[in-house]
């Protein structure tokens, strides 16, 4: 008995098919870091629709917090610790180009366009300040998914290519282009197929 049940769960992948129909939509979620995950973490459930077999258009939403420390030492030799949070909102208009490597495997190339509002808060020597940052972003990264199922698919991503325009309540603004290779980000979609 064990054998055949071994025996299906191996099969049922081999049989599975992901090509995708106009129409068809997901639902979805995400969760990614850096390094270690304790410092730098985000979740993200994404939704979307298949405009023909090859490209998908929808959108997702993020929730994220990050927190870093490190030792200052300024010119005259005194040293300060400063601690770094923040919590961050991001709302995105997502878009995919699928390309298949086999029946079960895809990879995909998302462009995305997302908003975000974050508060930063540093305490440098027991001295804390807060700030409200609004940014403005553009990226693209990799995604990798793979269809044990025709309904559910696993995906990956590591790094992403980015441009981002920020802009603090303090009056201060930014802008950012950045090449991370170091972000993870691994989840899940059901995929509601006609």
């Amino acid at each position: 008995m064990k054998k055949l049940l071994l025996l299906v769960v191996v099969l049922i992948p081999a049989f599975a098919h992901a090509q995708f129909n106009k129409g068809d939509a997901f639902l979805g979620g995400t969760i990614s870091g850096s390094s270690d995950f304790s410092n730098n973490l985000s979740v993200s459930p994404f939704f979307g629709f298949f405009l023909n077999s090859k490209i998908s258009l929808g959108g997702r939403v993020e929730y994220g917090s990050t927190r870093s420390e490190q030792n200052l030492t300024a010119n005259d030799g005194s040293t300060s610790h400063l601690v770094t949070s923040t919590k961050s909102f991001f709302v995105a208009v997502v878009g995919r180009k699928y390309y298949p490597l086999s029946d079960k495997f895809f990879f995909a190339l998302q462009g995305e366009l997302n908003y975000g509002r974050s508060n930063v808060m540093n305490e440098n020597n027991g001295v804390e300040s807060h700030d409200d940052v609004y940014s403005l972003g553009l990226n693209v990264k990799p995604v990798f998914a793979y269809f044990p199922s025709p309904k559910w698919g696993i995906e990956g991503s590591v790094g992403s290519l980015g441009y981002t325009f920020s802009k603090a309540l303090s009056g201060s603004s930014n802008h950012i282009a950045s090449l991370d290779a170091g972000t993870v980000t691994l989840g899940f979609a059901y995929y509601f197929r006609k």
